[in-house]
């Protein structure tokens, strides 16, 4: 199971552009000479583009539309870019460990950063959770127990001095440990009449002063099993 990166970029430009309210002052220019810079180059367009259009060959034609295509190609990616570099954490990949009995449910998660100088703090829950024959309500189950874990971490105040500083790499993991596993637990989870729960935050927060959280719900069924993702509260929340 992979999340974060690429997939992320659009809702999270989304969010920089017209909902966060944390821009810098740096970010707020570059937000508004992309915005001048696009209404300028859509004006130029709807201006001479039909007259050019309609007085030049087909070869010229062509050679136009791939010059505008390489334009907005070009700042799409720089948008994309710039917006990879501003949330810093990226959720890479969620594995379980095997299950042994008297020992933690074990999961790792994998993430990466990008930025120096950042600080990251975990709060999580994993629950093992009653599969009833599969007649559960998985929605209602999911929201129950994220809303039982937030509680967990919203309550948290541990002082940003006291949260670890990531190094800058694609290689960050860190065990999420659950409930010590008995005989009957294991024997439950390989079978899938129990699943396994996580839900948790990656809190962090940047020498600029940019803070938020990359959150993630998800279970794990049977075994040999599939990794689900939970409906919601899979991505960045800004503070």
């Amino acid at each position: 199971m992979s999340s974060g990166g690429a997939s992320e970029v659009p809702a999270i430009f989304a969010s920089w552009l017209v909902g966060s309210g944390k821009m810098t002052l740096t970010e707020g220019i570059i937000t508004g000479v992309i915005v001048l810079f696009i209404g300028w180059f859509g004006k130029q367009c709807w201006k001479y583009l039909p007259k050019i259009i309609e007085t030049s060959d087909r070869k010229r034609r062509i050679i136009i539309f791939i010059v505008m295509c390489i334009l907005l190609g070009g700042l799409a990616f720089g948008i994309i870019r710039y917006n990879q570099g501003h949330v810093p954490v990226h959720i890479i990949n969620i594995v379980r460990l095997p299950y042994e009995v008297g020992k933690e449910a074990r999961i790792n998660l994998y993430y990466g950063n990008n930025q120096n100088a950042l600080r990251v703090h975990h709060v999580f829950a994993v629950v093992l959770f009653t599969n009833a024959a599969g007649k559960i309500n998985r929605r209602q189950t999911e929201e129950e127990l994220w809303a039982m874990a937030a509680v967990k971490w919203k309550s948290d105040k541990t002082p940003l001095a006291e949260w670890s500083q990531a190094p800058v790499s694609e290689q960050i993991y860190t065990t999420l440990l659950g409930p010590i596993l008995t005989k009957e637990h294991v024997a439950r989870l390989q079978s899938g009449a129990a699943d396994l729960y996580y839900v948790g935050a990656i809190k962090f927060s940047d020498k600029d002063g940019y803070a938020g959280a990359i959150e993630y719900c998800g279970f794990f069924e049977e075994n040999p099993e599939p990794n689900f993702l939970c409906r919601e509260h899979n991505g960045l929340v800004e503070n």
